[in-house]
């Protein structure tokens, strides 16, 4: 269990739909602001630019229907010349889990020294076992784990066809004097926040073409859309920031805490599906410079008790599902039955961790 201030993290999911709208029009909106919680960054960030290049944006900038003011969200140009695979054959968990050898390794390596020489093909081997004081065989080791689950970009600055669907990176997550603060990497999209004047914007309206009031009613909308975007993706990292502080601060596994989407949509009051969309194929940078999709910090307790039951067998030899299920009882306090123990134990050594 945990307790977060509901009144920091309370959004209105659709707030912004006015009571006596058409049913036809609410659909429509509805698919739009789905359609605008599943965008990438880079297509976030490409939407904002074609919408500052319109005609009418212009003009209700000029006439202060929008209002452009500073956000209340850290920023910081991140260049990246990686990405993480979206792939599902990945079993991401690796990369958050301290007892992995290799990510051992590159926690003993430190970040400054695992983005410089990992990160860039500046390096040969040679080079990076003298530098980072490990054996050849160990570089070659984390390379396998990199090249597994991340994508380096073309390094001429050629646009090239990934051969994988990729994550995109949302934020990186910092840690100063044990407080984690929230930075985002796309600057053109949360740097600034737009803000619509209804009073100014009503009066505009009345004077307009059919035509035209429907291109403002269009870029309308997806401002409000992509500020929804934002606030969701800002409550939840916020909150899911706070649950998983202890796991993000030391970086062990164990320290994960079960969260839920439906838990997370209460208490941020949107609906699960919304949580749902706004994760998909989307990553953040954790402390220790390793991505992660977001939705493995959105753990469930099955995943939770796979970690416990995985401390278990790493301290046991022999046992049966029988007594891991008492010795798992006597340790958490939580009755796992013979099958499921059976079926915990089979999934870890399949994994290979």
């Amino acid at each position: 269990m945990f307790t977060v201030n509901s009144n920091k993290l309370f959004i209105n999911c659709m707030g912004f739909i006015k009571a006596g709208i058409k049913t036809k029009t609410v659909s429509r909106y509805a698919v739009e602001t789905s359609s605008s919680l599943e965008m990438t960054e880079d297509e976030c960030s490409s939407l904002i630019d074609d919408i500052k290049k319109t005609r009418y944006f212009k003009i209700m900038i000029n006439s202060g229907i929008i209002r452009n003011k500073s956000s209340k969200f850290f920023t910081h140009s991140y260049l990246k010349e990686y990405s993480l695979k979206d792939d599902s054959k990945n079993d991401y968990t690796a990369l958050m889990d301290d007892t992995n050898p290799v990510v051992s390794k590159i926690k003993k390596i430190g970040i400054e020294k695992f983005s410089k020489y990992f990160l860039s093909d500046k390096f040969d081997e040679n080079d990076i076992s003298k530098e980072c004081g490990i054996s050849e065989k160990e570089v070659s080791d984390i390379f396998k784990f990199i090249n597994r689950y991340y994508l380096f970009e073309s390094q001429d600055n050629i646009p090239t066809k990934k051969a994988h669907k990729t994550y995109s990176t949302v934020a990186k997550i910092e840690v100063k004097n044990k407080k984690i603060k929230i930075v985002f990497i796309t600057e053109n999209i949360w740097k600034e926040r737009y803000v619509i004047n209804k009073t100014l914007l009503n009066r505009f309206m009345p004077d307009l073409k059919t035509s035209e009031k429907k291109k403002v009613n269009e870029i309308i909308n997806k401002i409000e859309n992509i500020e929804y975007r934002k606030n969701v993706m800002y409550n939840l990292l916020k909150l899911i920031t706070e649950v998983q502080s202890e796991y993000i601060i030391s970086g062990d596994e164990k320290k994960l805490k079960p969260v839920s989407q439906v838990l997370i949509s209460k208490k941020i009051n949107c609906h699960p599906s919304t949580i749902n969309r706004v994760v998909n194929s989307k990553s953040i940078i954790l402390p220790s410079n390793i991505e992660i999709p977001i939705k493995y910090l959105i753990t469930n307790n099955k995943y939770i008790n796979r970690i416990r039951l995985k401390e278990i067998l790493s301290s046991t030899h022999n046992l049966s599902d029988r007594k891991l299920s008492e010795v798992f009882f006597n340790r958490y306090g939580v009755n796992l039955s013979t099958r499921t123990v059976n079926s915990y134990r089979k999934d870890i050594l399949n994994r290979g961790h």
